[in-house]
């Protein structure tokens, strides 16, 4: 399996109630690459599994929001990213994780499969690894 061409950087936020997660997806291609727009959470709504967060006794969080049925994919699922663009999103984790009763800390990692449009195969992307506290 190949490393997808676009890079992911993670940062996360903790409050009170609520653990955001802001993404940093990179084109770091000579040529124009494309995001799939479900991965990317443009939209603000997580539709699927793509965090690993563990507590630090191990435990991984469950995963509680929805898994979206998808339909052949078409260029509109898509977002272009230009050679050395970097495209911003934010999303909580609340709203898609049953984060542990009690303070813990946690470590979060972004891992997806890029479903190229344009290329044949699956492509991963990973994150850096965060460490919070919630």
């Amino acid at each position: 399996m190949q490393s997808s061409k676009i890079s992911v950087y993670l940062e996360i936020l903790s409050q009170t109630a609520t653990v955001e997660a802001t993404l940093l997806f990179t084109n770091d291609d000579n040529k124009t690459s494309l995001l799939y727009r479900i991965n990317s959470f443009i939209s603000g709504t997580i539709n699927n599994n793509l965090f690993i967060i563990t507590s630090s006794d191990g435990n991984r969080v469950p995963y509680t929001g929805i898994l979206m049925r998808r339909t052949p994919l078409t260029r509109e699922d898509f977002i272009e990213l230009l050679p050395g663009e970097t495209l911003t999103s934010r999303v909580t984790l609340n709203d898609a994780y049953r984060f542990f009763s009690g303070r813990h800390l946690y470590t979060a990692q972004y891992s997806a499969y890029d479903q190229s449009f344009e290329r044949r195969g699956l492509f991963k992307m990973v994150s850096n690894e965060v460490n919070f506290e919630f």
